[in-house]
């Protein structure tokens, strides 16, 4: 007989179970896709509020990164049962704003919905998840040596945007460290630099093997500055001294060339000049005896 009234609960639980049956559904995002840094309204539908069976409804959304809201806007809210919106019978429309979390990732991100309501004297909550389609702002480079000097001791980076997104206010920081002695400014402002597009940074270092640390600063498309950490290795021999060599006695022989050589001709034809005068003269006075 015992088993027979559990039986009985149980079947009127499950009876009393499906006659409130309540469905969620995103119906609108907008923007869409959502920014870093930006706002975001979302709009939930809820179905099955036709019946009375339910009693009052409460919905709300559990905040959770990177969505938040406004401290003045109202996350829980009261849903009548056997209420509608107007035009629309059995269910209502629910809308939020959120602040989306300027560190926000690419790609979905997941924001979940609660309901709650009283049956046969038990309180149920169900919960859903959607999912928010978010842009990231952000943007990523590469980065390497593209020449080194050791005799001006002048180094050239380049850097190339493999990035979706353009940026402003590219600059360039190079960390002093045991293999990298910085002479003059360590940074060095690019400016703008469109997605897939490459530019140059110069500076004035002394580079042994070994790795070179730099920070890369700029501005993304949603006006945050940002700052990425980058670590390149030095091989000094992709730039061989010979090389460099070379290039020092170019530089000399354009010296010897240019300057020391018209001196050299200009002191000789004086001399020569001084020695046919002296001719001359000696030549007239054997000719007056």
């Amino acid at each position: 007989m015992k088993q027979i009234f559990i039986l009985l609960i149980l079947l009127a639980s499950i009876s009393l179970g499906s006659a409130c049956n309540l469905q969620t559904t995103l119906l609108n995002q907008d923007p869409y896709p959502a920014m870093p840094g930006d706002y975001v309204k979302v709009i939930f539908q809820v179905d099955g509020l036709s019946g009375s069976k339910c009693g009052d409804v409460g919905f709300w959304i559990t905040e959770s990164f990177p969505f938040s809201l406004n401290s003045n806007e109202k996350n829980k809210v009261l849903l009548k049962t056997g209420s509608f919106v107007k035009d629309y019978s059995g269910y209502a429309l629910v809308p939020y704003t959120f602040r989306v979390d300027k560190d926000a990732l690419d790609g979905e991100s997941s924001l979940s919905t609660s309901y709650s309501y009283a049956l046969g004297g038990q309180n149920t909550i169900l919960s859903t998840k959607f999912n928010i389609t978010i842009q990231d702002s952000r943007t990523d480079f590469e980065i390497h040596v593209k020449d080194y000097d050791s005799v001006t001791e002048e180094v050239t980076f380049e850097i190339l945007n493999i990035g979706e997104n353009d940026v402003e206010g590219l600059t360039i920081e190079i960390i002093k460290s045991d293999s990298v002695d910085v002479v003059g400014s360590n940074r060095i402002i690019v400016g703008a630099l469109d997605s897939s597009e490459e530019d140059t940074a110069k500076f004035t270092a002394k580079l042994e093997r070994g790795d070179v640390n730099l920070k890369i600063h700029y501005t993304d498309s949603i006006s945050v500055r940002r700052t990425l950490d980058k670590v390149i290795s030095f091989d000094p021999d992709y730039f061989p001294e010979e090389e460099q060599t070379g290039k020092g006695l170019s530089a000399t022989s354009a010296f010897v060339i240019g300057i020391l050589i018209p001196i050299i001709i200009f002191l000789i034809r004086s001399k020569i000049r001084k020695r046919k005068e002296k001719a001359k003269r000696e030549a007239l006075r054997n000719g007056r005896r």
